[in-house]
Formats: C-alpha cells, sequence, structure tokens
C-alpha cells in the first residue's frame, strides 16, 4: 500500500494513484493524485512530505518538497488534488542570474552556491575521492542555478543522486566512477521469484557502438607555441576530437590535466556501452545504486547492474470507498549499465552562450590609474555584476585585443581604470572574455567637442598620474584648413637608422626654448633659395675641422657690435674681385709673425684717423708697380737699426716746407754721375773743424781756413776788381 504524509498537515491524504521519475544526475519528480476530506492548498505547497511505497521486502521512501497542489474534482466521498513532489534543490531551477566566482575548485562551487541558495548542509553528503584544482575564473552566466552547478560537476565527471528517508532526503554528490552501494536488503532480483519476493518483469541487455577515443587540444597564453594535447582509448575510426578541451582556461592546466578531461570524456560516453532496461514490482530499485540479476534460467543475462534512471508507477483505487474495484498495484521501469564499466554522467547542460558582445568597466586597485599584468591584460567589472567591487577583485586578468602583436613589437594602447571597453567572449564562452574595442560615456567624453569638430581625428594619451598633461597626435581634416598637429607634454625623440626626407611645400618655422644641438655625423648641406636670416642672442661658435669655404653671390656685411677676434693656425688667402673699404674706428692693430704681402692690382687708398702703428719683425718689402704717394698730415719718422736704401729708376726729389736735416754719425757720401748742385737762397755753409765756407746770396763767399793751399796741375786764374793779398 502507499502512503502520503505532509509536514504539518493533520488531514488524511490517501494515494489514489502516482507516477514519478528519478536518475542519476536528475531531479526526480512524482505526481500524485490525493484523496482528502477537506484541505486546503496552503497546506500542501512549500511543505516537506513522504510517499511510502510498503514492498514485500523493505519499505520505500520518497522524501521532497510538495512544489505544486491543485483542485481536480471530487468523488462521491472526497475532495481530489494533485499534487508534486521534487527534491529541495528544485528550488535551484527558480534561481537564475550571473555572477563570477575564482579561484574556487567545482566542489568549493557547488557547496556555496547550494549555501546560498538555502539548501541546509545536513541535506547534502559530498564523497569525493578525486582532487579539485580551482578555476581561475568561471562565471554563472544567465542560468539557474541547478544548470550552472550540473554542468560544472558534468566536466568534472562528478554526478549525484538522491538518497531517501522517512524525515528526509539527501543530496549525494559524489565522482565514485567504479563500485557504489547496493539496493536496500538482498540486491538480486530474478524472473521466477514468488508473488512473496519482488521480483524482475522484464530484463533487456545490450552492446552498443560507442566512441573509442577521445582527443583534446587546448593552448596556453604563457606557452602558446605548445600545444597541450590529450588522447584517451585506442583507434581512429570514432575518434571524439574537441578544441579547446576547456584544461586550460585561465593559462593554467597541463598533460595531466588534459588526461584526466580526455578520460573522463571517454569514460561518459561509452558508460552506456553495455546497458540494460527492464520492468519489476521492487520500490527499492534507485538510480545510484546496483542490484544483480540472479536468474539460473537466463545466465547471459546474470551481472551486476548500476541503476541509472527508475520511473515508477502505482494505484490503488480501492481508497475511494466508492465500491471501486481493483487492487493495490506497484510496477516500474529502469535503465542500468554494466557495473565493471565506469561512470560519469554525460555532459548534458549546456554551457550558456554570449550572443554578442559587451559592454564592462576597467577597474583596479584605488591607488593606481593604469592596472596591467606583463601581457597588457587588464580587469573589468561588468555591469551585470551586483557582486564585486569595483577593484582588482572584479574578474580574471582579460586579454586586450592591440591593432598588432608581435614578438616585442606591435601596438601598445592599455585601457585605463574607469575606462568602457567592448569585451567579446571566445566562441561565446562567459569564461573566455577579450577586450576587442573601447568607447566613450557620459563621463569619459571625446577630447573634442563633436559634433562642432567632427573635422578632427585624433589619439591623445594622458600623463599619468594625476593627468594635468598629454602626448597627442591629431588631423585636421576641414577643407582649407588640413593641418597635422603633434603635441609631446615633455620629451620627443627620433631615432632614425637610415636616411631622412622632409619636404615643407611653403614656409617652416621652429621655435627651441631653451638650448638646440645638431650633430651630423658626415656632411650637411643646407640650401637656401632666396634670404637667410641667423639672429644669435649672445654667443656664437662654430669649429670648422677642416677646410671652410663661403660663397657670397653678391655683397657680405658683417656687423660686430664689440670686438672681433679672427685666428688662422696657417695661411690665409684673401682675394677680392673689386673694391674693398676697411674702416677703424678708433685703433688698428695688425701682428704678423713671418712674412707680410699685400698686392693691389689698381689704386690702394688708406686713411687712418688717427695714429697708425705698424710693427714688422723681421724684413718688409713694399712694391709698387706704377706711382707711390705718401701723404702725413703731421711729423714722420723713419728709422732703421741698419742700413736704409733708396733707390729710384729716374729721379729723386726730397722736398721740405722748411728745413731738411741730414745726419751721418760717420761718413756723408754724396756722388752724381754728371752734374751736382747745390743751391740756398740765402746762404750755403760748409764746415769741417774750423774751416768754413760761407756763400752768401750777395756774392760774397768767405774761407776760413788756418792754413789754405791751392794747389793745381794747370793755371790759376784768379780775377776781381780788386785783390788784396796780405
Amino acid at each position: 500500500m502507499f502512503t502520503f504524509t505532509v509536514d504539518g498537515c493533520g488531514e488524511e491524504l490517501r494515494v489514489v494513484r502516482f507516477s514519478g521519475e528519478e536518475a542519476v544526475s536528475s531531479l526526480f519528480g512524482f505526481r500524485f493524485e490525493l484523496a482528502s476530506v477537506t484541505v486546503p492548498l496552503d497546506d500542501l505547497v512549500g511543505h516537506a512530505a513522504v510517499l511510502t511505497i510498503q514492498g514485500r521486502e523493505a519499505p520505500r521512501y520518497i522524501h521532497g518538497l510538495v512544489c505544486d497542489a491543485r483542485y481536480i474534482g471530487e468523488s462521491s466521498s472526497y475532495t481530489l488534488h494533485e499534487v508534486t513532489l521534487v527534491p529541495e534543490i528544485w528550488t535551484l531551477q527558480q534561481r537564475a542570474g550571473s555572477r563570477i566566482f575564482q579561484g574556487q575548485s567545482t566542489p568549493e562551487i557547488v557547496a556555496k552556491v547550494l549555501e546560498t541558495a538555502g539548501i541546509p548542509r545536513a541535506g547534502v553528503r559530498t564523497q569525493l575521492h578525486g582532487t579539485y584544482a580551482p578555476r581561475d575564473y568561471c562565471v554563472q552566466y544567465r542560468e539557474t542555478d541547478l544548470d550552472f552547478i550540473s554542468r560544472l560537476m558534468e566536466a568534472d565527471g562528478i554526478y549525484y543522486f538522491f538518497e531517501h528517508h522517512e524525515d528526509k532526503h539527501v543530496l549525494v554528490i559524489t565522482d565514485q566512477a567504479d563500485g557504489g552501494a547496493p539496493i536496500a536488503e538482498d540486491p538480486a532480483l530474478g524472473f521466477n521469484a514468488t508473488r512473496e519476493r519482488e521480483r524482475l518483469l522484464r530484463f533487456t541487455l545490450g552492446e552498443s557502438i560507442r566512441p573509442q577515443r577521445v582527443s583534446l587540444r587546448d593552448r596556453n597564453l604563457h606557452t602558446p607555441a605548445e600545444e597541450v594535447e590529450a588522447e584517451e582509448g585506442q583507434g581512429d575510426a570514432r575518434e571524439l576530437y574537441d578544441y579547446p578541451g576547456g584544461f586550460q582556461v585561465g593559462g593554467r592546466g597541463g598533460p595531466e590535466t588534459a588526461g584526466k578531461q580526455a578520460r573522463m570524456r571517454l569514460e561518459a560516453v561509452q558508460a552506456t556501452r553495455r546497458s540494460g532496461s527492464g520492468e519489476s514490482d521492487s520500490p527499492r530499485l534507485a538510480p545510484g545504486y546496483f542490484f544483480n540479476v540472479a536468474d539460473e534460467s537466463h545466465p547471459h543475462l546474470e551481472g551486476e547492474y548500476r541503476l541509472i534512471r527508475v520511473a515508477h508507477r502505482g494505484e490503488q483505487p480501492q481508497v475511494l470507498d466508492e465500491g471501486a474495484t481493483g487492487e493495490f498495484s506497484y510496477t516500474n521501469r529502469f535503465d542500468c549499465t554494466a557495473a565493471e564499466l565506469p561512470y560519469r554522467a554525460p555532459r548534458r547542460t549546456v554551457k550558456p552562450t554570449v550572443h554578442g558582445v559587451q559592454t564592462a568597466t576597467v577597474v583596479g586597485p584605488g591607488s593606481e590609474e593604469i592596472h596591467v599584468d606583463e601581457h597588457g591584460r587588464v580587469k573589468v567589472q561588468f555591469h551585470w555584476d551586483r557582486r564585486s567591487a569595483y577593484d582588482d577583485g572584479s574578474s580574471c586578468w582579460v586579454r586586450v585585443s592591440q591593432m598588432w602583436a608581435g614578438n616585442g613589437f606591435g601596438a601598445m594602447f592599455l585601457p585605463r581604470i574607469g575606462h568602457e571597453v567592448i569585451v567579446d567572449f571566445i566562441e561565446g564562452d562567459p569564461d573566455r572574455p577579450i577586450i576587442t574595442g573601447r568607447i566613450y560615456t557620459g563621463v569619459n567624453t571625446p577630447p573634442y567637442p563633436l559634433p562642432d569638430q567632427k573635422t578632427k581625428s585624433t589619439i591623445k594619451s594622458e600623463s599619468s598620474p594625476g593627468g594635468g598633461g598629454s602626448n597627442e597626435l591629431r588631423f585636421e581634416d576641414a577643407k582649407g584648413s588640413e593641418e597635422i598637429f603633434l603635441h609631446g607634454q615633455k620629451d620627443w625623440n627620433i631615432v632614425i637608422e637610415h636616411d631622412k626626407t622632409q619636404s615643407v611645400g611653403n614656409d617652416e618655422a621652429r621655435s627651441v626654448g631653451h638650448d638646440s644641438g645638431v650633430s651630423v655625423g658626415h656632411d650637411e648641406t643646407i640650401e637656401v633659395g632666396n634670404d637667410r636670416k641667423i639672429t644669435v642672442g649672445k654667443m656664437h661658435v662654430e669649429r670648422i675641422g677642416a677646410n671652410m669655404s663661403i660663397g657670397v653671390g653678391s655683397n657680405l656685411t658683417e656687423t660686430v657690435g664689440a670686438s672681433a677676434t679672427f685666428t688662422v693656425a696657417a695661411d690665409q688667402t684673401e682675394s677680392i674681385g673689386a673694391n674693398k673699404a676697411e674702416t677703424v674706428g678708433i685703433a688698428s692693430t695688425l701682428a704678423v709673425g713671418a712674412a707680410y704681402a699685400v698686392t693691389v692690382g689698381g689704386a690702394m687708398t688708406e686713411n687712418v684717423g688717427l695714429a697708425k702703428s705698424e710693427t714688422v719683425g723681421l724684413a718688409r718689402a713694399v712694391s709698387v708697380g706704377g706711382s707711390s704717394s705718401e701723404s702725413v698730415g703731421g711729423a714722420k719718422s723713419v728709422s732703421a737699426a741698419d742700413n736704409i736704401t733708396e733707390s729710384a729708376g729716374k729721379n729723386i726729389a726730397l722736398q721740405a716746407g722748411k728745413h731738411v736735416n741730414v745726419t751721418a754719425g760717420e761718413n756723408l757720401n754724396l756722388a752724381a754721375g754728371k752734374k751736382a748742385a747745390v743751391v740756398a737762397a740765402d746762404q750755403l755753409s760748409i764746415q769741417c773743424g774750423n774751416a768754413t765756407v760761407v756763400l752768401k746770396k750777395n756774392g760774397d763767399i768767405t774761407i776760413q781756413a788756418k792754413k789754405l793751399s791751392i794747389k793745381a796741375t794747370g793755371e790759376v786764374t784768379v780775377k776781381g776788381s780788386k785783390i788784396k793779398l796780405n
């Protein structure tokens, strides 16, 4: 017989009929038709209840939560209700959302979800034998809590079933692929049992073709050249190959993890390679437990089997007391697998897919403006995330798409904290976000007001930390005002490994606020088509290692505000095609260490406003091709430490406005090739010691001597009007 009891309900509830199904890694569900005198629906819905099936060998309990109750009619004596019984974790189907788990293993995440949903710990038993690495980043995305934990367990080879008691039911979570607990009492069932014993009514056993091998491949961000692969099983004909294998999430995982995943996937698809199905009248059959087929008349069916699914059906219409015929009846249909095959639950729960891109906000520690790792990855806060705190714990490190990415070269623009970015997901996987773009918001506005300056295109950065400065490359495309603008907040360094060509079609202006230096390793050529002007506020220094040549097509004017010093280490040649004028306001000094030659093809005029001093350390020669004229406004003095020689091809004329004095320290020699004339206008005196000869303009000649001798080789003629002789 069947009884049904609801906690807190004192009304007798008679089970007219029921049906239900339970399976491994699935929620059980039972539907009852109940008869009662009168019972409010509120006394049923939301309360724990238990169905007791009194079998021939042991009672079987189905304990759960009434999730639905409805009035369906009346009999002559009772009110009829239909009631649905489910496990307590059925409520996880009523909870859906999106949230992020980081650094937690699958068992830890499942426990957290159950705890958050209010499932008591006493209602859960974990029997795990394997080890489970933390998942770096795991997202529940727009899915129910039940779907979320189901797909995580399926991915890690964990399954669950329910253990029923009279006062509770327990969720059993396990990864035991081999072995397990038998059904209550004697697990052996046969076909020919007496009616006092529970028995098999029908049983079929089959073999099926299943995949022979599972091959997985995945890729590690940190070692992209090393493809991690794993294979489990033999044969190529029936291979299941998958990429990505799902064991490199967050960059973790390697050959060991890959091999475990491949093995679990192969076990899951081969678990039903040898399977059976049947019917029985034993209510003790329950999924997750083992039973034995023991019937000597069918030896090929004998063996141990794991129950995967059991569908129950029972009825007792006689409880209506309306003369209804029929007896208590119960049967079930079941599916099972051979016990010798490892069991893993199939991967039935579909992982949600992100359809399209999302936007998110870049986050990080409050003390930073730019928060990245060695790969340029950032962390984000998704707009749907209600639990994270907009800090560096809001997400995993998310890769950022760049315009170009090579080995040590490419583009690099790193999103900063507070920026809004466009996030895509590799193959739509919410666990594998990747940033593909950036967008402006009402807070982060464009660099220039729009639409007013819509013709501008720019790349503009901001100084960090603190802002207040920027580097910028801007393009202005307004017709007639086209411009390329480059701004550097501090330094600008250009390195060209080979040639650089720069062409300016019109004017160029260059302003340097402080020093400017140009270093040319080889030649430099500067060509100016028109005027060139150089203004130096203070000193101007030019150093030339070898020769310097300056060619001026027309005039050259040099103006020095103060002194000018011109030093030539060796020779200097100055050639002037026409005239040269040199004006010295005060003094001029010319010092020549060795020879000095001045050659003038035409006339040369030298004017000195005041004094002129000329010093020659050795010899000095002046050669004049034509005439030479020298005019001295005052006195002129010529002094030679040795001889002075003056020579003229024709005449030498010496003229003085007053006196001419010729003094010789020793001898004075006057010689004429033909005639010699000494003319004095008033008086001519010749004196040697005490002897004198004086000639006066009146014709007197006075000779005074101590002794006078007149000697002639011929005649001596003396004429005079009077001749006096003492």
